[in-house]
Protein backbone atom coordinates (compact mmCIF):
# COMPACT_ATOMS: atom_id res chain seq x y z
CA UNK A 1 0.00 0.00 0.00
CA UNK A 2 1.33 3.49 -0.94
CA UNK A 3 2.20 5.88 1.73
CA UNK A 4 1.69 9.15 -0.48
CA UNK A 5 3.16 10.98 -3.36
CA UNK A 6 2.63 11.06 -7.15
CA UNK A 7 4.92 9.59 -9.19
CA UNK A 8 4.72 8.05 -12.54
CA UNK A 9 4.97 4.78 -10.68
CA UNK A 10 1.65 2.55 -10.33
CA UNK A 11 1.82 1.51 -6.39
CA UNK A 12 2.22 5.15 -5.36
CA UNK A 13 -0.91 7.63 -4.65
CA UNK A 14 -1.37 11.20 -3.86
CA UNK A 15 -1.46 11.72 -0.16
CA UNK A 16 -4.05 13.53 1.37
CA UNK A 17 -2.33 15.41 4.02
CA UNK A 18 1.24 15.75 5.19
CA UNK A 19 3.37 12.82 4.34
CA UNK A 20 6.44 11.17 2.99
CA UNK A 21 6.01 9.02 -0.13
CA UNK A 22 7.31 5.30 0.58
CA UNK A 23 5.42 2.28 -1.07
CA UNK A 24 6.46 -1.40 -1.65
CA UNK A 25 5.90 -2.99 -4.48
CA UNK A 26 5.93 -6.38 -5.97
CA UNK A 27 8.79 -7.05 -3.81
CA UNK A 28 10.29 -3.79 -4.45
CA UNK A 29 10.57 -0.59 -1.83
CA UNK A 30 9.99 2.93 -3.28
CA UNK A 31 10.60 5.81 -1.53
CA UNK A 32 11.36 9.40 -1.91
CA UNK A 33 11.60 12.11 1.09
CA UNK A 34 11.18 15.34 0.05
CA UNK A 35 12.10 14.55 -3.60
CA UNK A 36 13.36 12.34 -5.98
CA UNK A 37 12.28 8.63 -5.68
CA UNK A 38 14.31 5.39 -6.37
CA UNK A 39 13.78 1.77 -6.05
CA UNK A 40 15.74 -0.60 -3.95
CA UNK A 41 16.17 -4.64 -4.60
CA UNK A 42 17.14 -6.62 -2.07
CA UNK A 43 20.43 -6.38 -2.42
CA UNK A 44 21.84 -3.27 -1.83
CA UNK A 45 21.40 -0.72 1.17
CA UNK A 46 17.74 0.23 2.13
CA UNK A 47 16.89 3.97 3.47
CA UNK A 48 16.00 3.37 7.46
CA UNK A 49 16.36 6.47 9.08
CA UNK A 50 17.13 10.25 9.10
CA UNK A 51 18.75 11.73 12.02
CA UNK A 52 19.04 15.56 13.12
CA UNK A 53 19.96 17.13 15.99
CA UNK A 54 17.35 18.83 18.73
CA UNK A 55 18.40 21.38 21.29
CA UNK A 56 18.07 19.28 24.37
CA UNK A 57 16.23 21.80 26.27
CA UNK A 58 12.75 21.63 23.48
CA UNK A 59 13.53 17.92 22.86
CA UNK A 60 10.67 16.56 24.27
CA UNK A 61 8.12 19.93 22.68
CA UNK A 62 9.59 18.88 19.24
CA UNK A 63 8.82 15.21 20.19
CA UNK A 64 5.21 15.85 21.66
CA UNK A 65 4.77 18.45 18.52
CA UNK A 66 5.58 15.32 15.86
CA UNK A 67 3.16 13.11 17.49
CA UNK A 68 0.29 15.01 18.27
CA UNK A 69 0.17 17.18 15.27
CA UNK A 70 1.29 15.11 12.66
CA UNK A 71 0.64 11.71 14.31
CA UNK A 72 4.10 10.28 14.87
CA UNK A 73 4.68 6.75 17.29
CA UNK A 74 7.41 6.30 18.77
CA UNK A 75 9.12 3.41 17.89
CA UNK A 76 12.78 3.46 20.68
CA UNK A 77 14.44 5.84 23.11
CA UNK A 78 17.91 6.17 24.39
CA UNK A 79 19.15 9.27 26.66
CA UNK A 80 19.81 10.90 24.08
CA UNK A 81 18.09 10.35 21.01
CA UNK A 82 14.16 9.01 20.17
CA UNK A 83 13.20 7.08 17.21
CA UNK A 84 9.99 8.43 15.63
CA UNK A 85 7.39 7.04 12.71
CA UNK A 86 4.36 8.47 10.84
CA UNK A 87 1.84 5.53 10.25
CA UNK A 88 1.98 4.46 6.52
CA UNK A 89 5.66 5.19 6.31
CA UNK A 90 8.93 3.42 6.59
CA UNK A 91 11.20 5.88 6.98
CA UNK A 92 12.03 7.02 10.57
CA UNK A 93 13.00 10.26 12.32
CA UNK A 94 16.05 10.12 14.68
CA UNK A 95 16.08 12.96 16.73
CA UNK A 96 19.78 13.25 19.13
CA UNK A 97 19.36 15.78 21.98
CA UNK A 98 22.48 18.68 21.89
CA UNK A 99 23.60 21.13 23.59
CA UNK A 100 25.80 23.01 20.79
CA UNK A 101 24.89 26.71 20.72
CA UNK A 102 26.07 26.69 16.81
CA UNK A 103 23.17 26.75 14.63
CA UNK A 104 24.22 26.08 11.03
CA UNK A 105 23.71 29.31 8.43
CA UNK A 106 22.63 27.14 6.01
CA UNK A 107 20.32 24.73 7.73
CA UNK A 108 17.52 25.74 5.29
CA UNK A 109 18.98 23.64 3.31
CA UNK A 110 18.83 20.32 5.32
CA UNK A 111 14.38 19.43 5.41
CA UNK A 112 12.44 17.74 7.24
CA UNK A 113 9.95 17.81 4.14
CA UNK A 114 6.27 16.76 3.82
CA UNK A 115 3.94 17.25 1.15
CA UNK A 116 0.34 19.03 1.71
CA UNK A 117 -2.15 20.13 -0.33
CA UNK A 118 -1.83 23.51 1.75
CA UNK A 119 2.13 23.80 2.94
CA UNK A 120 1.45 26.81 4.46
CA UNK A 121 -1.20 26.30 6.18
CA UNK A 122 0.22 23.11 7.75
CA UNK A 123 3.33 24.69 8.91
CA UNK A 124 1.57 27.94 10.49
CA UNK A 125 -0.29 25.72 12.66
CA UNK A 126 2.46 23.93 13.40
CA UNK A 127 3.90 27.07 14.34
CA UNK A 128 1.06 28.72 16.27
CA UNK A 129 1.58 25.22 18.15
CA UNK A 130 5.21 25.56 19.52
CA UNK A 131 4.93 28.98 20.40
CA UNK A 132 2.04 28.47 22.71
CA UNK A 133 4.23 26.15 24.21
CA UNK A 134 7.36 28.67 24.73
CA UNK A 135 9.10 27.84 21.41
CA UNK A 136 10.05 30.66 19.08
CA UNK A 137 8.72 29.57 15.43
CA UNK A 138 8.62 31.20 12.19
CA UNK A 139 7.54 30.06 8.92
CA UNK A 140 8.95 31.24 5.41
CA UNK A 141 9.00 30.68 1.70
CA UNK A 142 11.24 28.79 -0.93
CA UNK A 143 8.66 29.40 -3.57
CA UNK A 144 4.77 30.04 -3.97
CA UNK A 145 4.79 26.18 -3.67
CA UNK A 146 7.35 25.35 -1.13
CA UNK A 147 7.52 26.63 2.91
CA UNK A 148 9.68 25.92 5.95
CA UNK A 149 9.09 26.08 9.14
CA UNK A 150 11.86 26.87 11.52
CA UNK A 151 12.25 26.71 14.96
CA UNK A 152 15.75 28.27 15.55
CA UNK A 153 16.47 27.79 19.46
CA UNK A 154 15.43 23.74 18.84
CA UNK A 155 15.94 22.91 15.24
CA UNK A 156 19.61 23.03 15.65
CA UNK A 157 20.67 21.43 12.14
CA UNK A 158 17.14 21.19 9.59
CA UNK A 159 14.20 22.90 9.39
CA UNK A 160 10.83 21.71 8.87
CA UNK A 161 9.75 22.19 4.96
CA UNK A 162 6.32 21.41 3.13
CA UNK A 163 5.39 21.59 -0.53
CA UNK A 164 2.83 20.79 -2.86
CA UNK A 165 2.31 17.98 -4.36
CA UNK A 166 2.65 18.52 -7.69
CA UNK A 167 6.19 19.20 -6.83
CA UNK A 168 7.03 15.64 -6.49
CA UNK A 169 5.65 14.68 -10.35
CA UNK A 170 8.73 13.85 -11.60
CA UNK A 171 8.73 13.27 -14.97
CA UNK A 172 10.90 9.48 -14.72
CA UNK A 173 9.79 6.30 -15.51
CA UNK A 174 10.23 4.13 -12.40
CA UNK A 175 10.97 0.16 -14.42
Amino acid sequence: MAASGRLRHPCIKRPPTLDWFIAPCNGVTTFAIGGGARLVGDNVMQLNHIANRLDSRYFEIVVTMLRSKLGFVELRRTDRSIWLRQPGTNVDLQFSRSDTAHRDPDKRRSQVSFLSDSPRAALEDLAAWARAQGMQATVGAYSDKEFFLDAPDAFVDFVIEAMTPDLAEYAVEIP
